[in-house]
């Protein structure tokens, strides 16, 4: 009776291990996929921010027609 009782109690402690580590493996990839986030986003605003920077250059240089009109007045 007490080796049965012994060995449910092995058993539920594996299953209860085994549950913790599938957790601890969720909560890995959850924070792999939230930095793996983070990066796309601040890959998309630094592509904007030399989009912009490109933007100005052109303006500057006066090679944009849109805004060359002032540089020559």
């Amino acid at each position: 009776m007490e080796e049965e009782a012994l060995m449910k109690d092995g058993l539920a402690l594996e299953l209860e291990e085994q549950a913790l580590w599938k957790e601890e493996q969720a909560l890995r990839e959850n924070k792999a996929l939230r930095e793996e986030n983070s990066l796309q986003e601040e890959e998309k605003a630094l592509l904007e921010e030399a989009k912009v920077l490109e933007e100005w250059t052109q303006i500057l240089q006066g090679k944009d027609s849109k805004h060359a009109s002032w540089k020559n007045a």
